[in-house]
């Protein structure tokens, strides 16, 4: 068996798959005949082999165009996946930041509470507002009563009263006294009250600054001034070791004793002397304190 062309061998083939049988055709396919009709088919053939070959390479491009598509459209899904899990996180993200920020703003407003109400208690809890101030006249807050003002010399010292010209008259009744009268710019008694929740809230000390009619002065100061409650008449609980020149009267005749005024009387001695001697007293008759009379 020899070998054939192998080109004879296509052109039979397509001859075969395309177009019917032709008297020119069932010549080349007599073994007899492949010779001759070598030439001839194949000159028939080749521009459908040739036109065959392009629509192979249609269909493949196409194919391929199909598969890029595919491709395409899978890398698609996947980023529109990724873009959307990236979207999804980007809003938790700002909804963590909105969320962090308004803690944020809550914190503040409660640390700025917070700060107001420590401000507020350690002005109940310790008033002392007349420590690094200058001259003048301040608010006081204290708990079981309403804010109240109170004059500062200056120095840290809260002024409780202060007599210079007799223009206010200290011959008044127990409640007065016990809120306080006067004008806090010149003459005037803060109040048995508040004198009692000042000193009870801590220990303080009092200072007596006396001035005479020739110009000169003298004090006597005391370590540990307290004032009892009115439900004991206000008594002069405590007023702890005195120092200065203006004499020790407190410690020998008032000590524990309660306070007196003209419709209230509350001393140890025969009569009234609130009223006898003009003023409120915390007094034995024989040495009225500071209050009384001018």
């Amino acid at each position: 068996m020899h070998a054939m062309d192998p080109r004879v061998i296509i052109a039979v083939l397509l001859v075969l798959v395309l177009t019917g049988s032709t008297v020119a055709d069932e010549e080349c396919y007599e073994h007899t005949e492949v010779i001759e009709c070598n030439g001839s088919c194949f000159e028939v053939v080749k521009p459908m082999l040739a036109h065959f070959r392009e629509l192979k390479s249609g269909a493949d491009k196409k194919k391929e165009i199909q598969e890029n598509k595919e491709e395409i459209k899978r890398k698609d899904d996947i980023q529109n996946k990724r873009d959307a899990e990236i979207q999804e996180k980007t809003e938790q993200a700002k909804s963590k930041d909105f969320q962090n920020k308004n803690l944020t703003s809550q914190i503040n407003v409660l640390s700025q509470n917070l700060t107001i109400t420590i401000e507020k208690l350690g002005k109940c809890v310790d008033p002392n507002p007349c420590n690094n101030v200058s001259k003048d006249i301040y608010q006081i807050r204290l708990p079981g009563v309403s804010a109240f003002e109170a004059p500062c010399n200056g120095s840290g010292w809260m002024v409780i009263q202060r007599r210079m010209d007799g223009r206010v008259n200290f011959n008044r009744n127990w409640v007065e006294y016990r809120d306080g009268f006067g004008n806090l710019a010149g003459e005037f008694f803060l109040g048995l009250e508040k004198l009692h929740l000042i000193t009870q809230s801590r220990q303080h000390e009092l200072l007596i600054h006396l001035g005479k009619l020739d110009g000169s002065t003298a004090f006597e100061k005391y370590d540990n001034f307290r004032i009892g409650s009115e439900k004991d008449s206000y008594p002069l609980q405590s007023v702890g070791n005195p120092t200065g020149g203006a004499g020790d009267t407190l410690t020998k005749y008032h000590l524990n004793m309660k306070f007196s005024t003209i419709d209230r009387d509350n001393d140890v001695a025969y009569r009234n002397c609130a009223s006898y001697m003009g003023g409120g007293l915390i007094t034995v008759d024989t040495a009225p304190f500071l209050i009384g009379p001018s």
